[in-house]
């Protein structure tokens, strides 16, 4: 009887161990996974924007969160339009993505560089979808959200920058390459044809002369 009731409490002890073990391990999982997803706060270093594009728009000064999203580390700022004049001409610009098929002569882009506590870049994130035309078809005083996607990891982000960039459109210098060469064509054409009207005047004149 006592030996019976020795296994019965030994059992116990082990029941009651194997649940504190998985109880604790659940508990580290989910501790760990709540790490994993936790949102990074991060501020503009400045509200300007670097490069040809930055002059007509300001970085909303705020706390921004760098969150999972559907294809990994995201981010979304709010951007402002001031009344400042563009050193661009935003009709020109065409987005990377749209590139090759438009005969636009310029590519325009945005992107993040996101900062640890001394300044120096630990990654970078880019434009999502066609921000890019969300942002140039802003008039003075509006405002609106733009996602950028991280290409790395931000963990240690403390301050980010937003950089633009304007750059030729290889394929619109070919198109307007052809363009001028048709418009040369046509000169050429026409000065041809004076000639031509020229000459037979002339020969009408010697011809009424002759008579």
């Amino acid at each position: 009887m006592l030996k019976k009731s020795f296994t019965l409490m030994l059992s116990a002890l082990c029941c009651t161990a194997l649940l504190t073990a998985c109880g604790g391990s659940s508990s580290s999982e989910s501790n760990s996974e709540s790490t994993e997803t936790e949102a990074i706060e991060v501020t503009p270093e400045s509200s300007s924007i670097n490069g040809k594009l930055g002059k007509a728009f300001d970085v909303v000064d705020k706390t921004y969160k760098i969150t999972e999203g559907d294809y990994g580390k995201e981010i979304s700022v709010t951007i402002k339009r001031n009344d400042s004049k563009p050193k661009v001409n935003f009709d020109d610009l065409v987005d990377k993505y749209s590139a090759f098929n438009s005969s636009k002569p310029l590519i325009g882009d945005f992107m993040v560089e996101f900062l640890d506590e001394s300044g120096n870049k630990i990654t970078d994130a880019d434009l999502s979808g066609d921000s890019f035309h969300s942002i140039i078809s802003m008039v003075e005083g509006d405002e609106t959200s733009i996602s950028f996607s991280c290409n790395g990891n931000p963990s240690g982000a403390k301050t980010f920058r937003i950089i633009s960039t304007v750059k030729s459109n290889d394929n619109a210098t070919g198109d307007t390459e052809l363009d001028e060469a048709v418009e040369t064509a046509k000169e050429s054409a026409k000065a041809a044809g004076k000639v031509l009207d020229a000459a037979s005047s002339a020969i009408d004149a010697l011809n009424s002369l002759s008579k």
